[in-house]
């Protein structure tokens, strides 16, 4: 099954970060057979030249379109290709890959959550700001600028979200894009509980995959075709309780008490 990426307006560009993260995936398969350390040093390799082929084709489409902040675009990739290239496929066996994988694929979503949707709006010719169904508020800092920052993320692709459904009413598109919010989200309730570690509260881990089981149902839905997407705001109070009411009553009293 292809592997669901948010829409950054360019077709080149996602089909390169479907590849991306489709060719994750064989890394998976090689824990569910038998495993060798050989195959997945040589996937291991091939992965890494695909980021950087990637890299080299999005900085020359960027360049292209005159994106102001490439070079900081093209560092945040330096930077990453420096990570992955420090993965000793030597020291991984099959007691330690599921780790691994795990530390490449929030590696590549981080990137996307936080540094590819900078430049969304130059595709898409338009600020998503103006389109934004949910503006943040100084209700929502939890005192932490990381922990923020991923807010902030999610946020913008949740009005993403909105925008592109107001100009496109297809249903496949639209769990494809709730499907990578499922994804980016279980990213950061993974980091969020890590970082909490002692300070996670009874209840937090718990709500954090119930918010997750709840939007796998909100999607089966709507591939069954239960929402109106003529409406796109019938779906508004769903998706604002669902992020904004977690961080008030969990995060910000959470990082209250660190």
């Amino acid at each position: 099954m292809t592997t669901p990426v948010a829409n950054s307006g360019n077709s080149f560009i996602n089909e390169n970060h479907i590849h991306l993260l489709d060719h994750l995936s064989q890394f998976a398969r090689i824990i569910e057979k038998n495993w060798d350390q050989g195959e997945f040093a040589i996937l291991l390799a091939n992965f890494i030249i695909d980021i950087d082929n990637h890299f080299s084709h999005e900085e020359l489409i960027l360049r292209g379109v005159g994106y102001t902040d490439l070079e900081d675009h093209a560092t945040k990739h330096r930077e990453l290709g420096l990570r992955m290239d420090l993965i000793d496929s030597s020291n991984v066996s099959h007691e330690n890959v599921d780790s691994i994988i795990s530390d490449i694929r929030s590696m590549i979503l981080e990137h996307e959550l936080f540094e590819d949707q900078q430049y969304w709006p130059v595709f898409e010719g338009h600020i998503l700001d103006k389109h934004s169904l949910i503006p943040w508020s100084p209700n929502f800092e939890t005192g932490d600028p990381d922990v923020n920052k991923e807010h902030q993320a999610l946020l913008v692709h949740i009005n993403h979200f909105f925008a592109k459904l107001k100009q496109e009413k297809d249903i496949t598109r639209a769990c494809e894009e709730l499907k990578l919010l499922a994804a980016f989200s279980r990213y950061h309730f993974e980091q969020e509980e890590k970082h909490l570690g002692e300070n996670l509260r009874t209840g937090h881990a718990a709500n954090h995959q119930k918010l997750l089981a709840d939007l796998d149902n909100l999607i089966d839905e709507i591939s069954e075709g239960k929402f109106n997407l003529n409406n796109p705001d019938s779906l508004s109070d769903y998706l604002t309780f669902w992020l904004l009411n977690h961080i008030k009553t969990h995060d910000v009293p959470a990082f209250a008490r660190e």
